[in-house]
């Protein structure tokens, strides 16, 4: 349902309305001449910007013109062409005259392009058109297609199919998490190459919830510490809560590692070396429990091994809920040594601290490059500075895609993988640096304890003189889809450290019900040097009401160009 409307929002950009119009040599565009001045000067309205240009021709004022731009440095020379403005609301005659004008044959296609790029005021040049024309004739989403085609224009990307792809996975807007978690069950049903473990290991790292971080870190323990091939008094108290949580089987220790080992020799997926396969095959024959050990303890190191050697993964995801509660209610079955070895594995497990902000901050950028959002700058770095080998390392969720769809490996995986490639493609096409202003875009899955869900961020804003961003002035829209509050959306102004931020949302009372945090966010706001303006809270209907009523303000407003730098 939000869609589209977080999409409506993201259009009310910070960013100037008009920014100085590049030019182009063959670029066509509409113009009309406001004004005539002394010496042969003229103001001329090109889309929403006005100029001073000089005139080498006679031009008459109030009159609407096609210009085209003529190859040359220094100033920019602007040929007047003779196509007349029909005044008529049919887009047909001019759309001709324009593909004579560029020597295109006029096909349907091309005709379509041209009327596209002159309903949405695009820059015409013959390589968009050629570029454009193709582009839509590959692609059968025709609707979807045109409105990534004028993302792409608009925002200056270059005219290829893997652009077009990464644009579009973001226009039909499928959640990330949706797309990893259905390429992680079928890198599961399948035999894996080395890269395609590999993915494996950074989706299932990404994906899990809190609690299953918090599961699979206290499985993974209490098998860690039963199969410990030193052994020790805790081994046979690890194996017992095991079996008392019904992870594994209750059958003799020595049964249970030979059905783990011949289990682990079966899985294709293991991290096992030949010879370490071999040695595990002969240490079974000869009932030999502490190699068989060591065998299994090894395969635990593995960001997967709890799982390969569990016959049901459902066990792990199933032995904790709401931070160990079932663990604890399970103890009264457990003996006092068991209770205390348990409770002292539970208070290690991994849990998110979602009120430090550092630590918050830690999170997102761990995810940024763990998705490889930044992973070309990543090469470049390392590149820059000779580090080939530290270049094998990157273990970037995009850089794994990109080795896998290079393998020899199932249509039904390869599918997924490009489309999870273009999503990511797609988020960092999004993201410009124009100059003094920035748009940057993200969207990651956010694990909360007990849901995966999907966070999507916003910024625009300007840039401080040293390049870095300036966070006095810029605005920030977040989105998220909670599990009770369903779907928000956070949408923060700031204008000379004043915060004013909008809650859209649909529950009853939200207002009301977020009384009681207000003060602490003032307060927290106030030691990071910012003020609080004002909160305000809106249904997704009364936003709606809202902008349609008001133009959206603008932090940057436009300024007309000045300057006699322009000869027509």
């Amino acid at each position: 349902m939000f869609a589209s409307f977080i999409q409506s929002l993201q259009k009310q950009n910070i960013t100037p309305q008009n920014t100085n119009r590049s030019f182009q040599p063959g670029q066509i565009f509409h113009g009309k001449v406001l004004k005539l001045f002394p010496q042969q000067t003229a103001e001329v309205q090109i889309g929403n910007q006005k100029m001073i240009v000089k005139l080498e021709v006679p031009l008459s004022a109030d009159a609407r013109y096609w210009f085209q731009v003529q190859p040359g440095e220094g100033k920019v020379h602007l040929k007047v062409l003779p196509m007349a403005d029909t005044g008529s609301h049919s887009q047909a005659p001019v759309a001709t005259g324009l593909l004579k004008q560029f020597n295109l044959p006029l096909t349907k296609e091309n005709q379509e392009t041209v009327n596209f790029f002159l309903k949405e005021q695009l820059p015409i040049t013959k390589a968009s058109i050629q570029g454009a024309s193709s582009l839509l004739a590959d692609n059968h989403e025709l609707k979807d297609g045109l409105a990534a085609l004028k993302e792409m224009v608009t925002r200056n990307l270059p005219l290829t199919k893997n652009v077009l792809a990464g644009i579009l996975s973001n226009i039909k807007n499928e959640p990330m998490h949706n797309l990893m978690e259905t390429l992680q069950t079928r890198l599961s049903e399948g035999v894996l190459t080395r890269n395609g473990q590999q993915l494996l290991s950074v989706l299932n790292e990404l994906i899990m919830t809190g609690q299953e971080k918090a599961n699979g870190k206290i499985v993974s323990d209490l098998m860690r510490v039963w199969l410990n091939p030193n052994g020790n008094a805790d081994s046979q108290t690890a194996l017992s809560v095991l079996q008392k949580l019904s992870i594994v089987e209750r059958k003799p220790e020595g049964q249970l590692l030979q059905e783990l080992g011949a289990r682990l020799l079966q899985n294709s997926n293991s991290s096992l070396s030949q010879n370490a396969s071999e040695r595990l095959a002969r240490a079974l024959q000869n009932n030999q429990d502490v190699l068989v050990k060591h065998a299994l303890s090894t395969e635990l190191e593995n960001a997967t091994g709890t799982h390969s050697l569990l016959s049901n993964k459902a066990q792990v995801s199933s032995v904790v809920h709401d931070a160990g509660m079932d663990l604890k209610m399970n103890q009264a079955n457990l003996s006092e040594q068991e209770t205390t070895l348990l409770n002292k594995i539970i208070g290690e497990a991994p849990r998110m601290n979602w009120e430090d902000s550092k630590t918050i901050s830690d999170q997102f950028k761990s995810l940024v490059s763990k998705l490889g959002l930044d992973y070309e700058h990543s090469l470049a770095q390392g590149f820059k500075g000779g580090e080939q080998q530290e270049l094998q390392k990157i273990d970037a969720l995009k850089a794994m895609l990109l080795q896998v769809i290079g393998d020899d490996v199932q249509p039904s995986v390869k599918e997924v993988a490009e489309q999870l490639l273009n999503k990511i493609t797609g988020i960092q096409l999004l993201s410009q640096d124009s100059g003094l202003v920035q748009q940057y875009v993200m969207q990651i899955p956010l694990s909360f304890w007990n849901k995966t869900t999907e966070l999507t961020v916003q910024w625009n804003g300007r840039k401080k003189e040293n390049g870095q961003i300036d966070p006095d002035y810029c605005r920030v829209l977040f989105y998220l889809d909670l599990e009770y509050m369903h779907e928000v959306i956070v949408d923060m102004q700031i204008q000379n450290k004043i915060l004013n931020i909008t809650i859209i949302n649909d529950v009853k009372d939200i207002k009301s019900i977020s009384q009681p945090f207000i003060k602490d966010l003032k307060d927290n706001l106030e030691k990071q040097g910012f003020k609080l303006s004002n909160i305000h809270f809106l249904s997704t209907d009364e936003q709606r009401e809202k902008q349609l009523k008001k133009v959206p303000n603008r932090i940057y407003q436009s300024s007309s160009y000045s300057g006699v730098d322009i000869k027509i």
